[in-house]
């Protein structure tokens, strides 16, 4: 790659992470696989496997010093089996089709449209897409802190979700903290340049259609706490992490049985009734690899 090229990626990565995510770096790949235990809700069946692969790329484009456009996908699959069923592959394919905007010398507005299709992928038509957008203002105080607020809204199969975020960015000496409350929280501590210990939460809350005849949905529901230890080499970070899923569950309902609105945990006028058991909480691991891009000038 000739200079010239290097030059442009950088400043282009740079311009972003400087308005959109403040640290001083940016993760433009992340692939992660978990394996964990499920514990069913009675006690008539043993615990089962589950497990999740996920791949996140972020690839920003900028068009003017203040402006950038952000794209990328987002990709899952996951694998378990409910009770006496049949074990389930699930898939979500999300786009990431936005635009960020710096404001002043302090502030600056993100809004990403996250089309996404959600199923099993027996069959593939419009009843498996869903539509969602992310909306974040940030606030920099300063390169080592920053605060964001905003909402993620989706139309789940299970009516209108929203999301209120609240969130922050803080680096002084070995401590880093990265939140997007109540979706994701990340402290961790630097022993040495290269190596990292950590916690993190991570909170999902979303549908998937099934279409293997039982005109049902997925709601899923996962929250997971973890410690993590990181290792980076170059550009290469990997992370090993060990947690517990709490909260977690994979009711089915009915398609067209829906809630007025959630708000984050909250529903409102939720009368529907799940059609199948469920499992509920347990132990897993995760391997993380980030491709990592340094900013630093």
């Amino acid at each position: 790659m000739s200079a010239l090229k290097q030059y442009l990626i950088t400043t282009t990565l740079a311009t972003l992470a400087s308005s959109v995510f403040a640290q001083n770096y940016l993760d433009v790949i992340k692939l992660d696989h978990t394996e964990g235990l499920t514990q069913y809700s009675d006690s008539a069946h043993e615990p089962t496997a589950f497990n999740e692969s996920t791949a996140d790329i972020t690839l920003p484009i900028v068009i003017s010093e203040k402006t950038a456009i952000v794209t990328g996908t987002w990709l899952e699959h996951s694998h378990f089996q409910i009770a006496d069923q049949n074990p389930r592959d699930l898939y979500s394919t999300l786009l990431k089709i936005g635009l960020n905007h710096k404001i002043d010398s302090h502030w600056s507005a993100t809004l990403v449209l996250l089309p996404k299709l959600s199923s099993d992928l027996k069959v593939v038509d419009k009843n498996q897409f869903q539509l969602g957008a992310l909306a974040l203002m940030k606030y920099e105080v300063n390169p080592s802190l920053s605060y964001k607020f905003g909402a993620y809204i989706n139309n789940d199969l299970y009516g209108p979700m929203l999301v209120p975020i609240v969130g922050l960015y803080f680096n002084k000496g070995p401590w880093e903290v990265n939140a997007a409350l109540p979706i994701t929280a990340d402290a961790s501590y630097g022993i040495t340049k290269s190596v990292r210990v950590g916690a993190k939460f991570l909170g999902t809350n979303k549908s998937v259609r099934l279409n293997d005849g039982s005109d049902t949905y997925i709601h899923r529901i996962n929250n997971e706490l973890s410690t993590y230890l990181s290792y980076r080499l170059g550009n290469i970070v990997v992370l090993a992490h060990g947690g517990y899923s709490a909260g977690r569950s994979f009711d089915s309902y009915q398609n067209g049985d829906k809630m007025n609105l959630a708000v984050s945990a909250l529903r409102i006028g939720d009368k529907r009734q799940a059609t199948s058991g469920s499992f509920g909480d347990g132990a897993f691991v995760k391997l993380a690899l980030h491709y990592r891009i340094n900013l630093d000038k």
